[in-house]
């Protein structure tokens, strides 16, 4: 079991070994571009830290070439749709 923490200022992956120990990590993740996903997942983890409202997540490790990669994954909330049978007036749509 695996997650993120924040650890003076640094995020931090913290690994359960078993019998409530832990091995800590320090996250060295750059977002490659402003539409980097990891923007987005940080964003909701820290308001998440803010305001106690948790979201789940599930943290994937990989060993390739010798060194630890982990991956991240979690869903995007959607926005609720409201639909309306009230139709918009005609001086509001534009042409």
């Amino acid at each position: 079991m695996a997650r993120l923490e924040d650890l003076n200022g640094q995020l931090h992956l913290r690994i359960t070994t078993g019998n409530r120990e832990f091995i800590y990590a320090k996250v060295l993740r750059e977002p490659s571009n402003s539409k980097n996903k990891w923007i987005t997942f940080m964003i909701m983890l820290l308001e998440s830290w803010q305001t106690q409202s948790y979201f789940s997540y599930t943290v994937e490790l990989n060993l390739r070439d010798g060194e630890v990669y982990r991956s991240v994954s979690f869903e995007i909330p959607t926005p609720k749709v409201k639909y309306t049978t009230t139709r918009m007036p005609k001086s509001s749509c534009k042409s």
